[in-house]
Formats: structure tokens, C-alpha cells, sequence
């Protein structure tokens, strides 16, 4: 329903249960989808902390993927900048809402099951276009997995194209 290829469910790294993990063959790069039953307040947080386990343990990714494609897939094969988590729960609070900016790794699926049992799930719109971002000092060791996690935009990939 996501467009993405499943890869597994429960994957454990770290001290991180991750509930699915995905990979979109458009972006070429890592999808965490977590599923919430209820508001929670941690999103940013869960989702910033399990990109960057996943940034700091690609080679468990990429053998996740690897051996479902029975496939030898290499670091340089992936495109890490576009990985993503992807929230999908039946209520977001307002703060999760107002947080939530178009230049950031997540996404945010509000899920809906009708007594028919079909299924709606609505891709909530970003309410900005960027996040506020605070001044970073040369200390922070954050910008090297900021930087790895800025989008690519359409232009830059087109760049990359010749004639042929």
C-alpha cells in the first residue's frame, strides 16, 4: 500500500525492536515504518534515534536486504540521504502535528479500518516547509548525520543525468 519493499518486521539492532522495516526502490534507500496504537509523545525522538542506529549499522540493513534479494549489495549501492521513518498511527496529537515540517525524515500516516473492513490511510501534509533549525557548534557530532540525512532534491538527481 506504501509503494515499498518489505524487508522484515521485529528487526532488532541495537537495543531497538524496529516494527517493519522497507526499502523504496524510487529513492533507493531505508524505510522505518512504526506502528502506534495511541498517541505518543516521542516521536521526533524515536524517530531521530532509530535513523541514527540505522546510520551507524547500515551492514545489518543492507544483509537484511541482501538476503531476501539473495543478492550481494554493497554500502555505496544505497542512497542513505532520502532514508526515512514513516509513523503510522490512528491519532496524532497537536504538538506531533505542528512539528511535523516538509524537510524532515518522517512521515506521518494517520490509519483508519471502517466496519467493512477497508482501510484508509490519509498521508498527513507537513504544516511547514522546514523545521526550525538551531545554530550547530563545531562540537556537534550531529551534523555529519544531518548532512548524511539532507534531502536529495529532483534537480540534483536530474543533474546526474547525461543526454543518453
Amino acid at each position: 500500500m506504501l509503494n515499498l519493499e518489505f524487508i522484515d518486521s521485529e528487526f532488532t539492532v541495537e537495543d531497538f525492536r524496529l516494527d517493519s522495516i522497507c526499502f523504496d526502490n524510487d529513492t533507493n534507500s531505508f524505510v522505518i515504518i512504526e506502528y502506534k496504537l495511541d498517541k505518543n509523545h516521542a516521536l521526533t525522538d524515536q524517530g531521530y534515534s532509530y535513523l541514527n542506529t540505522m546510520l551507524n549499522n547500515k551492514s545489518k540493513f543492507i544483509l537484511a536486504l541482501s538476503k531476501k534479494r539473495n543478492e550481494l549489495l554493497e554500502e555505496k549501492d544505497f542512497n542513505w540521504r532520502d532514508s526515512r521513518v514513516i509513523f503510522i498511527s490512528q491519532t496524532f496529537s497537536k504538538y506531533q502535528l505542528n512539528a511535523y515540517a516538509r524537510d524532515l525524515p518522517f512521515e506521518l500516516i494517520r490509519i483508519k479500518k471502517y466496519d467493512s473492513d477497508n482501510v484508509l490511510l490519509d498521508h498527513i501534509t507537513p504544516k511547514y516547509k522546514e523545521a526550525y533549525k538551531v545554530g550547530k557548534s563545531s562540537s556537534d557530532t550531529s551534523i555529519n548525520i544531518k548532512e548524511e540525512l539532507t534531502k536529495v532534491t529532483e534537480d540534483e538527481h536530474l543533474s546526474h543525468l547525461t543526454d543518453e
